[in-house]
């Protein structure tokens, strides 16, 4: 199968966040996940879509891209704020330190949606800087979250 990609940008509010859990959907049924592993990633959509819309600074946008091949759906939310983030560094979660939470910088808030994330899907990362959360990628294996593999067309 060729790999393909989706992008949807939509204004960071929640009477928005339905447009992007439909077209996630899309994806998730395009992609031959079960009724139940559909809904995991939706909700896994709005713990994303929140988490990046309570941040210290205000987001003006969300980015959703999902890029998906043979044997992974891979996941990206974005904020895109009204100024752009700042020179500091960036911290990434990295698994094999023993308290994340430190290390990321990450409010409470922060890794409360880490935790739920890591239960929906098969690998979850959050992506911090100066504004704190900016970006959170997810990647769901289709061994483990779909029903079958993907149709092997180019529709």
């Amino acid at each position: 199968m060729i790999p393909c990609a989706v992008e949807l940008t939509i204004p960071a509010r929640e009477d928005m966040l339905l447009i992007a859990r439909m077209a996630l959907s899309g994806v998730c049924v395009r992609c031959g996940f079960s009724l139940d592993d559909v809904e995991d990633a939706r909700i896994a959509a709005d713990e994303a879509c929140y988490c990046l819309m309570h941040q210290r600074e205000s987001v003006a946008s969300l980015r959703m891209t999902c890029q998906w091949d043979d044997t992974r759906l891979s996941i990206a939310f974005d904020a895109i704020r009204e100024r752009r983030e700042s020179s500091a560094p960036v911290a990434e979660f990295d698994p094999a330190q023993s308290d994340e939470s430190d290390q990321l910088g990450e409010s409470d808030q922060a890794a409360l949606a880490r935790s739920i994330l890591e239960t929906l899907v098969t690998s979850a990362k959050l992506s911090v800087g100066a504004f704190g959360v900016y970006s959170i990628q997810m990647e769901i294996d289709y061994k483990t979250h779909a029903a079958n593999a993907p149709p092997d067309r180019d529709s």
